[in-house]
């Protein structure tokens, strides 16, 4: 079998592809491993915009799942006010740095693990829907995710 993988300019368009069986998201593809006995969709997310970056609002720090593991690493702003952070994405290999995200790096327990110092920090996650969010603690999503 083989995988096949389209990519999502919209987030409408991931929604409608995560319908398919098998199927499952992807950006950076440091993790991913095209060896799998069954036949995959990949839906490939690396080029939705706004999803990446690194904000102050307020008292708050954000982050989009596909900020690269080199952003968060080189990034003042986290050197600054979460140094742990920071630290734990520039713990990956250069290779991983440049193409890993954080989203992904949560989801898969790589190395350069950032879920330690996220959980540290006492971290929430906002999840998107198309039409609705919500806030969860950074232990939930770690218990809750498909490996």
């Amino acid at each position: 079998m083989h995988s096949k993988i389209t990519s999502a300019g919209k987030i409408q368009e991931v929604s409608a592809l995560l319908t398919l069986p098998g199927s499952r998201i992807i950006a950076g593809g440091t993790t991913f491993s095209p060896d799998s006995e069954e036949e995959r969709y990949l839906v490939d997310i690396s080029g939705l915009e706004g999803l990446d970056g690194i904000k102050q609002k307020g008292t708050r720090i954000e982050l989009g799942s596909l900020t690269s593991l080199s952003a968060m690493a080189n990034s003042m702003l986290l050197r600054a006010y979460a140094p742990a952070l920071a630290e734990a994405a520039a713990e990956a290999s250069a290779e991983i740095r440049d193409r890993g995200t954080l989203g992904g790096n949560l989801a898969a327990e790589a190395i350069g693990d950032c879920a330690a110092a996220l959980l540290a920090s006492g971290a929430k996650l906002t999840i998107r829907t198309e039409s609705d969010f919500r806030e969860i603690l950074i232990d939930r999503f770690r218990k809750n995710v498909k490996r």
